[in-house]
């Protein structure tokens, strides 16, 4: 994992979005398959605005779990990663 993606694993591991359902997920592995997914989506996808991360992240997540994931948490989360994938991008230039 680099560091993107770890700094993401970190944000979906605070937030929890599956929270006690976690527990049902046998390969969940602390949310690491999303957060690579998220970080490679990102630069793939070439996101560049912070509404279109929030909604990369709202679409992984329930995707992923078949979830619905609230707009006022994919909205916080989202934005946090952009924060730090808009950082990242900048150093990696």
């Amino acid at each position: 994992m680099d560091i993107l993606e770890k700094e993401i694993q970190k944000i979906l591991i605070e937030w929890d979005p599956l929270g006690d359902d976690k527990w049902e997920i046998k390969d969940l592995d602390n949310y690491k398959i999303e957060a690579m997914d998220i970080s490679s989506d990102l630069y793939i996808m070439n996101i560049n605005s912070e509404k279109s991360c929030i909604r990369l992240v709202r679409n992984t997540i329930s995707q992923a779990f078949d979830i619905d994931v609230p707009t006022e948490e994919a909205e916080k989360y989202g934005k946090t990663i952009w924060k730090i994938f808009s950082k990242n991008k900048k150093i990696k230039k």
